[in-house]
């Protein structure tokens, strides 16, 4: 029996036209949600963004993989395409004027200056890798902790506005929490330098501890920054930066605010909502759902208990506003109103909102009734099951007006659900998708479309004459092994996300590890594949020709495989079928190189394979 293995690395970014290609499932209803306990946000997951053909494009990360998906506009999947996740940790994605970006990171557990913590990857439209910024060090010991990540852009520069626990201090050796804020030079992909990342000589753009955080550039050119910060200040702050943006320099300088000095010094900050309770207490009964910009001011939409110390005090839904010409002297205008106010349930709580803008003459406010906290907060269900499944909207004013006015503000309703994808507006309408049901089964996505008229729901749909999902590919693969180049012929099976995964033939894998420290002889043992490290590979005459023509189905194989003559439960191989019902056995490469000792790797998008190191999970 022939035997190859198989190549799981994600490759260069793959793309798959309409032909043969299924939207991925995933899971992010509710993501606009606070996690643990409600207490901070999450680094969102799910975008929808207009693409250069005016159509929609869906860019999401779920469960290790990042899917990228066109749309026509009937919601007819066109293409995809899988983009390498380049550092472990998920940061966010940003659609800019002329690129695209990635966000990644990786944790700093020896607090070294030389480790790289972010990339910040640049891409072209039509998805080819530019270029990266990497930050080193940054007084980081894990980027995106506790909080979410937001950008904007302006002049040529990107702007990160996110979060990080920092370097233990000396006075109780513990990992703080706090706002971090940077920008990038597209042009150049040179880091711009920090706002703050909490050293001792730096105090601008400082939020501590900060849950969420969202940013943008005004119709003005300031940056503006919205943190929900639980100590230092415990409130939902507001900075905007006296300097405009643009320029490699944002520290201007202004006279001093009665705020904090050196807030004052760079720019101008209010609290939109103080939060009750004590300094640095992680709870604060408040989630924050939306921050936009307006003809007038900045409006702010977040759920709010009043009482931090409760679970069982409903949350009401609340808008706050505050006038661009007096930021540090005006009235914050409050807007609130619980579930009685607009339905006949009572005592409720309301999601955490979300805002899209229409323009700077307005736009809608969208949020659903869930259940109460007690009932989810440590359940084996979704974590925030919605009590009717729908969802409710208004339209907003520029100085917001929603609750206090409203008797003359319409509230709707439709059968519909929220997800972390921030609702965008496209073709006149507003778009949002959601995915998954009940107790986390994933599913392909539901576009809903919102104009006034009300919302109407649209399932996915596959590309016209999608293939059967259990067949495997012809294909070719260039692997750097110990330094030199070999090709592979392989066949590709396409995952659930409908990205290609190559599989290579085990006898050719040992044919050219023959003689390397990783070598390996391949025979049976009772009816098994026995594999049989540090033995010279004994060739049979098939190597290095395909045992193939054209696509072939697979099925996952039940039977053993030795190692040394003792089952190796790491190995879970496939079978592939020939035109008579012949199997052919494949494996994973990772799970090889683990089992017999040569490591696996990918570098500057090659796939490289090392016999002289020891297996390793890193990338």
């Amino acid at each position: 029996m022939l035997l190859a293995l198989c190549l799981t690395l994600a490759l260069l970014p793959a793309t798959a036209s309409a032909a043969g290609v299924n939207p991925a499932p995933s899971y992010n209803k509710h993501g606009q949600q606070y996690t643990n306990n409600q207490r901070w946000a999450e680094t969102v997951k799910s975008h929808l963004f207009v693409n250069p053909s005016g159509n929609l494009t869906r860019v999401e990360y779920y469960n290790g993989k990042v899917i990228v998906e066109d749309y026509d506009s009937k919601f007819q999947i066109q293409s995809n395409r899988s983009i390498p996740m380049e550092l472990p940790i998920w940061g966010g994605f940003y659609v800019g004027e002329s690129y695209n970006f990635f966000i990644f990171g990786q944790k700093n557990p020896e607090q070294s200056n030389d480790r790289e913590v972010i990339r910040v990857v640049k891409y072209s439209k039509d998805w080819q890798r530019l270029g990266a910024c990497s930050i080193k060090g940054a007084n980081t010991y894990e980027p995106f902790a506790s909080g979410s990540l937001r950008c904007a852009e302006y002049g040529g520069h990107l702007y990160v506005h996110t979060c990080h626990t920092m370097y233990n201090n000396s006075r109780d050796k513990s990992h703080h929490q706090a706002s971090m804020t940077f920008h990038v030079d597209e042009s150049t992909m040179q880091w711009g330098g920090f706002y703050n990342v909490g050293f001792s000589n730096q105090g601008y753009i400082y939020v501590s501890h900060s849950f969420n955080q969202f940013i943008l550039i005004d119709n003005e050119g300031h940056m503006v920054t919205l943190d929900h910060g639980d100590a230092y200040p415990r409130g939902i702050a507001l900075f905007r930066n006296h300097a405009k943006a643009g320029q490699d320099n944002l520290f201007e300088m202004i006279s001093d605010s009665p705020f904090d000095e050196n807030y004052g010094k760079y720019g101008t900050s209010r609290l939109m909502q103080k939060i009750s309770g004590p300094v640095g207490y992680n709870d604060t009964g408040v989630a924050v759902g939306g921050f936009v910009e307006t003809s007038s001011g900045y409006l702010v939409a977040y759920n709010y208990t009043g009482n931090y110390t409760s679970s069982s005090v409903p949350r009401e839904l609340y808008m706050a506003y505050v006038p661009k010409e007096n930021i540090e002297g005006a009235y914050i205008n409050h807007w609130g109103f619980k579930s009685g106010d607009f339905t006949d349930k009572k005592d409720v709580n309301i999601s955490n909102p979300q805002l899209v803008s229409t323009g700077l003459d307005g736009g809608y406010m969208l949020w659903q009734l869930m259940e109460p906290y007690s009932n989810w907060h440590n359940s084996g269900f979704e974590s925030n099951p919605s009590v009717d499944k729908k969802v409710y909207y208004a339209r907003y004013q520029p100085t917001g007006g929603i609750g206090k006015f409203r008797e003359t503000i319409k509230v709707s309703e439709c059968d519909a659900e929220l997800s972390d994808c921030q609702p965008i507006v496209w073709n006149g309408k507003v778009v949002w998708y959601t995915t998954g049901e009940g107790d986390k089964v994933a599913t392909i996505p539901t576009f809903y479309t919102l104009d006034d008229s009300g919302v109407t729901a649209h399932k996915a749909a596959a590309g016209a004459g999608a293939p059967a999902t259990n067949l495997a590919y012809p294909n070719t693969q260039t692997v750097l092994l110990d330094g030199k180049p070999v090709t592979f012929k392989t066949y590709a099976l396409k995952d659930t996300f409908g990205n290609p995964t190559n599989y290579i033939r085990i006898r050719d894998i040992a044919y050219y590890l023959n003689g390397t420290k990783a070598q390996f002889e391949v025979d049976w043992f009772y009816g098994s594949v026995n594999l049989i490290p540090g033995q010279p590979y004994t060739p049979n005459g098939s190597e290095l020709s395909t045992p193939f023509s054209g696509a072939r189905t697979y099925k996952m194989d039940s039977s053993t495989t030795d190692v040394n003559k003792f089952w190796e439960p790491k190995l879970k191989p496939i079978v592939l079928t020939d035109d008579k019902g012949g199997g052919y056995t494949y494996y994973k490469l990772r799970e090889l190189g683990e089992v017999l000792g040569f490591n696996v790797s990918f570098i500057n998008g090659q796939v490289v394979i090392n016999t002289n190191e020891p297996y390793s999970d890193a990338q």
